[in-house]
Parts: C-alpha cells; sequence; structure tokens
C-alpha cells in the first residue's frame, strides 16, 4: 500500500538563494518547503520556545484492507539548517539534542542541511530508519562512502559527501552505545517516504 499523502515526492529548486537573499529568508523558505513535503507543520520560532526543532510531521495513515492503519515509522521531528559555505559542521551536541526531543515523542530525528551555493539538499538520519533499503538506495548514490568513520564530537559534512558514520555518545539510551548515521540526498528520503510500503 502506498502513504495515503498525495504531494509528489518532488523537490523543487524554488527556494535556492540567489545572491540577493538573506540568510534567513533562505532558512524560512527551507522549513516551509521541508514542511511541506513531510506532510508536516513548521514549529513556532523554530524551536526557540518550548517545542525544539523546525519540522514537525506526526502521524501518518495508510490503508489497510479499507482502513487506515498508524505507521509510527513515517512520524518525524526535523531540524533544517542553511548554508552559503561549502560545508557545515555537523555537531554531536546538535544531534543529541534533536534526538532526544524526536525520540520523547515517539518520532524520528531528521538533520537536513541545505548547500546554497551548490543547490543541494542533504539530510542526516538514523540507518535504521531506511531498514533494508538503506544500502540496496545508498549504493546507488555516486560517491557513496561504505566506509564507516567514528565520530565522537562533530564531522565537516559537503553538498556530495554521502556515507555512513558511527556517532559515539552516552548521551542517549541505552548509554554508550553507538548511533549509525546516513547521510543521504533529501530527494531519495522523500521518495522512500512517498513510496512507503508497510509489510
Amino acid at each position: 500500500m502506498r502513504s495515503t499523502s498525495r504531494r509528489a515526492a518532488t523537490w523543487s529548486l524554488r527556494s535556492y538563494a540567489d545572491t540577493s537573499k538573506t540568510a534567513a529568508r533562505s532558512s524560512d523558505d527551507f522549513e516551509r518547503e521541508l514542511a511541506e513535503h513531510l506532510d508536516g507543520r513548521r514549529i513556532f520560532l523554530s524551536g526557540a520556545g518550548l517545542e525544539k526543532a523546525d519540522v514537525r510531521a506526526k502521524q501518518k495513515y495508510v490503508m489497510q484492507d479499507g482502513v487506515p492503519m498508524p505507521v509510527p515509522s513515517l512520524t518525524f521531528r526535523a531540524e533544517a539548517k542553511t548554508t552559503e559555505r561549502s560545508s557545515y559542521t555537523f555537531n554531536r551536541t546538535d544531534w543529541v539534542t534533536l534526538a532526544r526531543t524526536a525520540d520523547s515523542a515517539g518520532e524520528n530525528p531528521v538533520f537536513a542541511i541545505r548547500f546554497l551555493r551548490e543547490r543541494r539538499d542533504i539530510v542526516i538520519v538514523r540507518q535504521s530508519l531506511m531498514g533494508s533499503l538503506a544500502l540496496e538506495v545508498l549504493r546507488k548514490i555516486p560517491g557513496y562512502d561504505e566506509h564507516f568513520t567514528v565520530v565522537k564530537k562533530s564531522r565537516i559534512v559537503r553538498a556530495t559527501s554521502y556515507g555512513h558514520f558511527t556517532l559515539m555518545t552516552s548521551a542517549l539510551p541505552p548509554p554508550n552505545r553507538p548511533t549509525v548515521l546516513v547521510v543521504m540526498p533529501l530527494h531519495m528520503l522523500l521518495t522512500a517516504i512517498h513510496e512507503y510500503t508497510p509489510e
């Protein structure tokens, strides 16, 4: 069965900033697009208030034998970042904050980065979110790095630095258990979400 969402999993380039756009405007545009494509909503004050992160996509349903069934794996809490630089420093503390908030609400953490100059969007998610699809899909990405790197504090990511890495953290339960994260193009995650078929 397919997700009941009617939005196509296409990712437009409409809000990539030209030189006249401010960083704030670009960030707002990215949050708005991300919320739209995840069938979610923007969080008030971009998470500066009581509710954390930038975008929240609540419970999704698929039809099974004419009955709407909840799909927990399709709920998300996303952080959206934009940069005009060619690289972005992904910090462990940022992931821990996002993951804690998402986990407490039964949602999947998604860390999205828009590289304005390169006109590319990437996303960092748990490998477990992609399930068995992960390696099959990711190996098709040109330049995908299958070598695991261990990250203790931060990692530099670029617009085309696709691959997976192990994030060492004792801040998330269970203590001292590494988290395997995947860096992939955002459009591939959106396609996987919109083509999701429950087993």
